[in-house]
């Protein structure tokens, strides 16, 4: 029987990450990579370079390659749109209804990120009574064609990336909008 020790990365460069991000993404022939194929081909795992520059999609763009998926949409991304769709409509709308065309985010977005439909709904209600979310329906369009052009496909549920609670998702969240 033949013993071969792999001894763990300690102390790796930055460099190092994403060079070795690079040559993964190269050598399966894609601009960009996602952390399951990164985890079967690449060196390092992947929670690594969460660690060390902050997100994975952030390594990506520091290496070079295409971000396909959003880990997390902003508050008031998601409430820019929400409001647009309810405007649309003119009512109210339904967790069923937050689909593409009329929603740039698909509806999981909003209960991953408020932890649930319902929140998402009393946070904007809110903002509204406040008046701290003031945004005209063309300030809306011109700010949802940015968010359009900036994503290369509709949100699906992994939109909301990270596994914890948001604690500023709650309907006491005051929002600022662009």
């Amino acid at each position: 029987m033949n013993y071969k020790v792999k001894l763990f990365h300690r102390n790796v460069s930055g460099k190092v990450l994403l060079d070795d991000l690079h040559k993964t993404a190269k050598k399966l022939g894609k601009k960009h990579i996602s952390r399951q194929e990164y985890n079967i081909e690449g060196e390092f795992h992947p929670s690594t370079f969460a660690a060390r520059f902050g997100s994975w999609n952030k390594a990506l763009l520091k290496a070079g390659l295409k971000v396909k998926f959003i880990d997390w949409i902003p508050d008031d991304k998601l409430m820019v749109n929400l409001k647009k769709v309810w405007d649309t409509l003119g009512r109210q709308p339904k967790w069923e209804e937050m689909l593409k065309p009329l929603s740039i985010y698909s509806r999981s977005a909003y209960a991953m990120h408020f932890g649930s439909w319902q929140g998402a709904l009393l946070a904007l209600e809110k903002a509204v009574k406040t008046g701290k979310f003031k945004s005209s329906k063309k300030a809306a369009d011109k700010n949802l064609k940015n968010i359009k052009a900036k994503c290369p496909r509709e949100p699906g549920r992994r939109e909301g990336g990270r596994r914890f609670s948001y604690q500023s998702g709650r309907p006491d969240t005051t929002f600022k909008i662009l």
